[in-house]
């Protein structure tokens, strides 16, 4: 919330937990988690985190479109976090178990 007029702050917080997610979705697939549940490993970890910027925006009396607008945001973060989170994991997988494309 602190850094939503830091363009430069957002990207470098962002930059951060992409790596993060990338190192989680490469130790992931090292231990052998399949995909599927180390996708639902990382959306069970969404949840706690919008939860605490509704709690928040709440002790910080924003309005309504204000905390939509940090809601909207905060989804589209987690979204590409996710895509790159799925594409680690698949690059990280040896090449002899990727199935063939059809």
């Amino acid at each position: 919330l602190d850094a939503a007029g830091d363009v430069e702050a957002r990207g470098r917080i962002e930059s951060e937990a992409t790596e993060f997610a990338v190192d989680l979705a490469r130790r992931l697939e090292a231990a052998g988690v399949a995909l599927p549940d180390a996708v639902a490993r990382f959306i069970s970890a969404r949840q706690p985190l919008l939860e605490e910027l509704g709690r928040v925006a709440r002790r910080r009396h924003l309005e309504a479109d204000r905390l939509t607008a940090i809601f909207v945001d905060a989804s589209a973060v987690l979204d590409r976090l996710l895509v790159a989170f799925v594409a680690a994991h698949e690059a990280a997988r040896p090449a002899s178990v990727i199935a063939p494309s059809r």
